[in-house]
């Protein structure tokens, strides 16, 4: 019953205070379908691996060690390498990297809404009125406390937040990152700072992802406003978009699995299953995960992403950079499936040296494999390294067992047009996306019903 915070704490000093531990919260021992490990303040958030540890009746994991690794000049050498990639960045007056290191992850929100890609209200929207309440500027102003840093990073682009007065006052959390603000403000349509960090705070502590638990909130937001369900469902709440007292309280409801909150930790997928009347159109998830922060119907890589990620609408594996930016036409669809199996593949690649993602934007590719190398012994060229994001794609298919019907999104991206804003009447269309999966499946080398061939499985020694 221990929260992660109090679980991490009573280890330490049971065990050791130089400990690490992993650990899953009360979301995880009710399992909770998005529930998530918690290290520190850190999240393993998507995917539900926290009821994995939850269904086993395992609460933590702790790791504590008083040796040094053993030095090796090569590795240091390459070490350097990537320090130096990153001071050239971090002294560039506008880029990536300094907006990060300045404002932390929440830096474009406001752009993305002036180009009316901030999914608002359950993805029903691309722009949303409050935006400045719970932009980078307002939260840094009102909220932030100091800068914080993975191990040795000095990028810190981190930012841990205290609430200083009002309701939610002693809220303490460290974040609230761009994904959670998305998930818990906008798609909510609450633009309560302090709300949103008190909500992000409740998800640490109970152990779950904010992304998964946000979009189950606005999809009940959503089920509420369109007559689905009634206050005698939510245990009186008044379940509107911008309603911040009431996302709070179901953040919790949820986690304890009380009222409404047991159906939605099943997850939307689940959820609309068992409320049915039509609600499955805008259960924004794909194959079980819900939405990340970002819009098919306003970047085409990402509809391509989203459709075909082996663990559902997930972002870490897509051309946003290049989308965002601009450098690549984020309507068009044409070229977005070889690119998408592009960036898959790197980026698999990258995450097996536990990488961070917001590195690709700053190291030159080919010290990845360097970096592998010289802590391993091996010697993988570039394009080695990336066969090794390949085939990591096409085993997680094969075990799944995906065919083209599971790459498919929510109905809505089809069929409701963007209403307002730059993009207004942008959405997704469904012949030109399959035609943008017959070029991923090609890029890939699988069938036209998306199985990877017998003859793919043996270039990658999957099958021998």
């Amino acid at each position: 019953g221990m929260n992660t915070i109090q679980t991490q704490e009573t280890i330490k000093k049971d065990l050791d205070y130089k400990a690490q531990v992993a650990c899953i919260g009360p979301a995880g021992e009710n399992l909770v379908r998005f529930s998530s490990i918690i290290a520190g303040r850190r999240a393993f958030g998507r995917g539900g691996a926290g009821s994995v540890m939850g269904s086993k009746k395992l609460k933590a994991i702790a790791v504590s060690g008083g040796e040094r690794p053993p030095e090796n000049e090569k590795l240091a050498e390459a070490i350097k390498e990537a320090r130096e990639a990153l001071k050239n960045a971090l002294s560039q007056e506008w880029n990536l990297i300094t907006l990060f290191s300045k404002y932390g992850t929440n830096a474009a929100m406001p752009a993305l809404n002036e180009k009316g890609m901030l999914s608002t209200r359950n993805h029903q929207e691309g722009v949303f009125e409050g935006v400045n309440k719970i932009s980078a500027e307002y939260f840094g102003k009102h909220l932030f406390v100091k800068n914080v840093a993975c191990f040795a990073c000095p990028v810190a682009c981190g930012r841990f937040s205290v609430v200083k007065s009002g309701p939610y006052a002693g809220t303490e959390t460290e974040g609230p990152e761009y994904e959670t603000i998305y998930a818990l403000g906008s798609n909510c349509g609450v633009d309560n700072a302090e709300a949103i960090a008190r909500a992000d705070q409740l998800c640490d502590e109970y152990g779950m992802d904010t992304l998964s638990t946000g979009v189950a909130v606005s999809f009940a937001m959503e089920c509420f406003e369109r007559g689905i369900i009634s206050k005698k469902d939510t245990s009186g709440l008044e379940l509107r978009f911008g309603n911040h007292e009431a996302m709070v309280k179901l953040v919790e409801m949820i986690a304890k699995r009380e009222g409404i909150g047991d159906i939605l930790a099943e997850g939307t997928r689940r959820a609309s299953e068992k409320l049915n009347k039509g609600s499955e159109v805008f259960a924004m998830q794909v194959k079980g995960m819900e939405f990340a922060a970002w819009m098919p119907e306003a970047m085409k890589g990402i509809a391509c992403t989203f459709a075909t990620s082996n663990r559902g609408a997930c972002h870490k594996r897509a051309i946003i950079g290049d989308e965002f930016s601009g450098r690549v036409d984020p309507l068009a669809y044409e070229g977005k499936g070889k690119l998408t199996k592009e960036i898959q593949d790197k980026v698999n690649a990258i995450f097996t040296l536990v990488g961070c993602r917001f590195s690709e934007f700053t190291y030159p590719f080919e010290i990845y494999p360097k970096l592998l190398n010289a802590a391993t012994g091996m010697n993988f060229s570039e394009e080695e390294f990336v066969l090794v994001g390949e085939r990591i794609w096409n085993m997680e298919r094969v075990f799944s067992g995906f065919t083209r019907k599971d790459d498919v999104l929510p109905e809505r991206c089809y069929t409701h047009p963007i209403p307002s804003g730059p993009l207004a009447g942008t959405l997704v269309d469904r012949e030109k996306f399959e035609r943008m999966l017959d070029e991923y499946y090609e890029a890939r080398g699988w069938d036209k019903e998306g199985r990877p061939t017998e003859a793919k499985l043996r270039e990658l020694s999957i099958l021998t």
